[in-house]
């Protein structure tokens, strides 16, 4: 397996269109970045508090603001943990309203690699 210029080895995924990332995932584990995809906010709090992550990726379209106490309950557990916001169509104000949660980036679906690169590559340390 290739490596790639990033500190992240792990990364969980929570979105509820969980398909979006199969592609995704096979690329990442080519990097040997493993990675884990939760469709179930339940479960994502489950795993939250039994494991960390290099990395968090989640998506704003989860029902009913979810995607906001997600990333307060990452942030609880893990107060420098790394929030890529998954959107499909950004906008200033969307945006906006996660930078006081901690988000550190966003990524637009669908995914081009390189911007997921570029997001990725930012964390060599």
């Amino acid at each position: 397996m290739e490596t790639f210029n990033t500190s992240i080895k792990s990364i969980l995924v929570i979105d509820e269109n969980f398909e979006d990332y199969n592609e995704l995932s096979s690329v990442l584990f080519y990097y040997n970045i493993d990675v884990k995809i939760l469709n179930n906010v339940i479960t994502a709090y489950k795993e939250i508090e039994q494991k960390e992550y290099d990395c968090y990726f989640v998506a704003e379209n989860l029902k009913a603001e979810k995607s906001i106490k997600v990333i307060d309950r990452i942030k609880c557990y893990y107060p420098g943990a790394i929030i890529m916001l998954i959107v499909e169509k950004p906008t200033t104000d969307m945006i906006i309203k996660y930078v006081p949660y901690g988000i550190d980036y966003v990524i637009t679906k669908p995914f081009l690699w390189s911007s997921i690169e570029k997001a990725l590559a930012f964390y060599d340390f």
